[in-house]
């Protein structure tokens, strides 16, 4: 009986200490690592970069159309199609304009005829008058007539070279070297004269197309530097160069369309490709610094950061005072200093005084 008792005393003993062990880990917690991404708050002046997306466009888009009506007879250039200065693009069906020019022809023909006839009589009249044998007034009149005949001649040829010119029309050609980017008619399309039939990008300047909002045209108004980047290839950065702001803003969305030549374009640089912009301004000595917006914990009303200690690698709450929204960021007016290394992501499985494993430190 007294083994037994003696049995059940030690068991209780080791509950009673496992139990304890349990009441005095809470002390412990802090030794346990949460993996976090960081930020460091860099010395010196701060350079700051805002990145748009935007489009590759061609700063020249023409608007091809016949100098005539008529009916499309057939299309040689597709949207994508490369074209050079000169290419034929479509045609129109020219047979009316042809019986035209064969028509006006006749008639210069002819007028030409009688010119020549009003001249050897206008020729004889004066031989005439010269012998006594008509009157001034007889010459006068056959002088008119002469006159007339030699009007009427000139507007045939006048009428013919109009005529040949509108024949010449009915065919389309590039006006320089470029892309076809649409098309807006097709093959047996009645059309009027000046009406679209497509258009196309000419490839000597190449710019970028972005949407701004309003809060920050001074900075691409201002900017240090303009880059230019394409999805396609994202090792390739081009120089870029403010050529336009639209002077009106989009009533939805609240952005204004800017214009960013291509300053040194090569051939990687195609017209519809996606591009992104970096507009890089010098921040003001003093300058509020910009912190994301997944760094920042609200508690009792207040705003905090967790700071991290670099010797310790363990992270407290650090109160701050915020100002104005940056795109994904925030400013922040007090309560961080530089060098202060701050949590960007994680930031709410925290608490004070805990190990963190620091997973990326940027600094900034």
């Amino acid at each position: 009986m007294k083994r037994y008792a003696g049995a059940v005393a030690a068991a209780l003993t080791a509950v009673l200490a496992g139990s304890l062990a349990v009441r005095a880990k809470p002390e412990g917690r802090a030794e346990s690592l949460r993996a976090v991404r960081t930020l460091t708050l860099a010395s010196g002046p701060e350079r700051n970069v805002s990145v748009y997306s935007g489009e590759i466009r061609a700063r020249f888009e023409t608007p091809m159309a016949f100098r005539v009506p008529g009916r499309i007879a057939q299309r040689h250039a597709d949207v994508g199609s490369a074209v050079r200065k000169g290419q034929l693009l479509a045609t129109l069906d020219a047979a009316d304009y042809q019986l035209s020019v064969q028509s006006l022809g006749a008639q210069v023909a002819s007028a030409e005829a009688e010119g020549r006839f009003q001249a050897s009589e206008l020729a004889r009249g004066a031989e005439l008058l010269k012998k006594g044998f008509i009157s001034q007034t007889e010459y006068d009149r056959r002088r008119n007539v002469h006159d007339q005949a030699k009007a009427k001649l000139d507007q045939a040829r006048a009428l013919l070279s109009q005529t040949r010119n509108q024949s010449e029309y009915t065919s389309l050609r590039a006006l320089a070297d470029g892309t076809v980017t649409s098309v807006e008619a097709e093959a047996g399309q009645v059309i009027a004269a000046g009406q679209t039939v497509m258009r196309v990008a000419r490839l000597e300047e190449k710019e970028a197309i972005l949407h701004v909002p309003e809060n920050r045209l001074g900075d691409l108004r201002g900017a240090d530097a303009l880059r230019v980047s394409l999805w396609a290839e994202p090792g390739r950065t081009y120089r870029g160069r403010l050529r336009e702001i639209s002077p009106g803003v989009d009533p939805v969305t609240r952005t204004y369309v800017a214009k960013v030549a291509i300053l040194d374009p090569d051939p990687a640089v195609r017209i519809g490709m996606t591009s992104s912009v970096a507009i890089e301004t010098r921040a003001r000595e003093g300058a509020q610094r910009v912190v994301p917006l997944t760094a920042l914990v609200a508690r009792d009303g207040r705003t905090f950061v967790w700071r991290v200690d670099a010797a310790s690698r363990t992270v407290d709450l650090a109160p701050v005072t915020v100002g104005a929204y940056s795109g994904n960021g925030i400013a922040v007016t007090a309560g961080l200093a530089e060098g202060d290394m701050i949590v960007t992501a994680g930031v709410h499985k925290l608490f004070p005084h805990q190990k963190v494993a620091i997973l990326e430190d940027e600094a900034r």
